[in-house]
C-alpha cells in the first residue's frame, strides 16, 4: 500500500485532483474527489414554496442554501399550493467552492387537487417528473392544467396517467397495481478493462429503456485487469466474493437473474435474457420500511412475503448502490470516468441472510450500513432473493433514500 499512498500524494501536489482521505471497512486509505458547491434557491412574492432539485423533493423550502450540491447543471423547481412559479423551472450551473443563486417569481393562479390511491399503497407518485410522494397522496393547489401523473413501486408495474385539472375541481386517481417479476443485472467491471466502458453504456442505456422499475442494475469491481481500481479496493471483501460465487472467466461479463448473458458486448444478448426474466411469475414480493439516513447511520427494513413455498437455500441480498460515481480523470487505463450503479457496501456481508417460507409466510430483516465520505448522496439500497446453489435469483427490489 506505500506506493499507493505516494501516488496520492504526487496527485495533491501536483493539484490534478482535491484530494481527501478515507478509510474502508478493511482499514485501506483510498483518495476520493468531492468537488460541490452551494445554491441558494429564494421566491419573491411568497415564501414557503417547495425545493426539487433535479426532480428531488430536497425537503427544504424557499428561501434556503441547499449545500455540497455536486458541481454542473442541475434543474430547480419549486412548488407552493395555489401558485404558478415563473420561470416554471431554472437550469443553474454550480461551480466548485462558489455559491450560485437562483430566484422564482410566484403568482397566484386558479388551482385544483390531484387526491391518488393504489392498491397495495406506498406507490411513488411523481407529478410532470417532480416526485412528490407516496401513496395515499393529495396534492392540493396545483395550477388547473394537464398533468401527467406516474406511479412506481418496486415488484409491480409501472403506471401512467393523464389527467386535465380545471380550477376548484378534485382529481381522483385509484390505481390497483399489478405484480410482477423484476430483472436483475449483475455485471462485472474494471478500470483497466479495455471493453468495459462498452458494456457499461449498453447496461446505462437499457436501465434507462426499462425502467428502474423493471430492470435493476448492480455493478461489482473485481480484482482484475488492475487491483488498483478504486471500487475494488473500497469494498474488496464483497467484491471478491460476488466474483467468486459467480467466477466469470472474462471482464466484462453479466449475469440477469443469475443467468450469464452470453455476449456482454451485445445489447441484443442482454435483452434476451431480461425479456425471459419479465416473463416470469413472481414466487416472492419484496418492500421496504423503516427507512432512515443519516451522518452515522443507513437503515430500513426489508420484508419478504413469498407467494409460494420458496426453494432451500435461499438467501436475501442487501447491496447499497450508489447511483453514479465520477472521477475527474481516469482512475485506470481505459480513459473511463463515469461509472453508474457501484455496490459500495453489503448487509451483513455477500454470503446473505438465508430466508425459509412457506407460502404466504412473511419475514423481515433489518438492515444498516455505515457510511463511507466516500460515497456521493445517491444512494440505492438493492434487495434481492437468490437460491444459492442454482443461482436463480427469484425476486429483487430497490429503494431510494432517502424515500420517505
Amino acid at each position: 500500500m506505500r506506493w499507493f499512498k505516494i501516488l496520492l500524494l504526487l496527485l495533491a501536489v501536483s493539484s490534478l485532483l482535491v484530494v481527501f482521505t478515507c478509510t474502508t471497512k478493511d482499514g485501506k486509505i483510498l483518495g476520493f474527489t468531492s468537488r460541490t458547491g452551494n445554491l441558494m434557491v429564494s421566491s419573491v412574492n411568497f415564501f414557503g414554496a417547495r425545493i426539487f432539485l433535479d426532480y428531488r423533493d430536497t425537503g427544504q423550502v424557499t428561501p434556503a442554501l441547499l449545500q455540497n450540491v455536486p458541481v454542473g447543471e442541475h434543474v430547480v423547481h419549486v412548488f407552493l399550493s395555489k401558485t404558478r412559479s415563473n420561470p416554471d423551472s431554472a437550469v443553474v450551473t454550480v461551480e466548485e467552492g462558489k455559491e450560485s443563486s437562483v430566484q422564482f417569481e410566484l403568482v397566484k393562479v386558479a388551482s385544483g387537487d390531484i387526491s391518488i390511491t393504489t392498491q397495495p399503497d406506498s406507490a411513488q407518485v411523481t407529478i410532470n417528473k417532480l416526485q412528490f410522494g407516496i401513496t395515499p397522496l393529495q396534492v392540493t393547489g396545483l395550477p388547473e392544467g394537464n398533468y401527467r401523473i406516474t406511479l412506481a413501486k418496486s415488484n409491480y408495474a409501472p403506471v401512467h396517467k393523464e389527467v386535465n385539472l380545471q380550477s376548484n375541481q378534485v382529481v381522483e386517481v385509484n390505481e390497483s397495481l399489478t405484480r410482477v417479476k423484476v430483472a436483475l443485472l449483475e455485471h462485472f467491471s474494471n478500470v483497466s478493462c479495455p471493453p468495459c466502458p462498452q458494456s457499461d453504456a449498453i447496461i446505462e442505456d437499457l436501465t434507462r429503456s426499462y425502467g428502474a422499475v423493471l430492470l435493476i442494475p448492480v455493478e461489482y469491481h473485481p480484482f482484475f485487469p488492475s487491483n488498483t481500481d478504486p471500487m475494488y479496493r473500497a469494498a474488496e471483501e464483497e467484491n471478491r466474493a460476488r466474483y467468486n460465487y459467480y467466477q466469470p472467466k472474462n471482464i466484462p461479463m453479466a449475469y440477469v437473474n443469475g443467468i450469464k448473458v452470453s455476449d456482454p458486448l451485445s445489447e441484443e444478448s442482454y435483452r434476451e435474457k431480461i425479456r425471459a426474466a419479465l416473463q416470469e411469475s413472481a414466487t416472492a414480493e419484496i418492500s421496504f420500511s423503516a427507512l432512515e439516513i443519516s451522518d452515522s447511520l443507513i437503515s430500513g427494513t426489508v420484508k419478504v412475503h413469498a407467494l409460494e413455498d420458496l426453494p432451500s437455500g435461499t438467501l436475501l441480498m442487501v447491496v447499497l448502490v450508489e447511483d453514479a460515481v465520477d472521477y475527474e480523470t481516469p482512475p485506470g487505463t481505459n480513459g473511463q470516468t463515469h461509472f453508474e450503479y457501484v455496490m459500495r457496501d453489503m448487509f451483513p456481508d455477500a454470503n446473505g441472510t438465508p430466508i425459509a417460507l412457506n407460502a404466504d409466510a412473511h419475514q423481515s430483516v433489518n438492515f444498516q450500513f455505515i457510511p463511507s465520505s466516500a460515497w456521493g448522496q445517491d444512494l440505492t439500497v438493492v434487495a434481492f432473493l437468490q437460491v444459492a446453489e442454482s443461482k436463480a435469483v427469484l425476486q429483487a427490489a430497490w429503494t431510494k433514500y432517502p424515500e420517505f
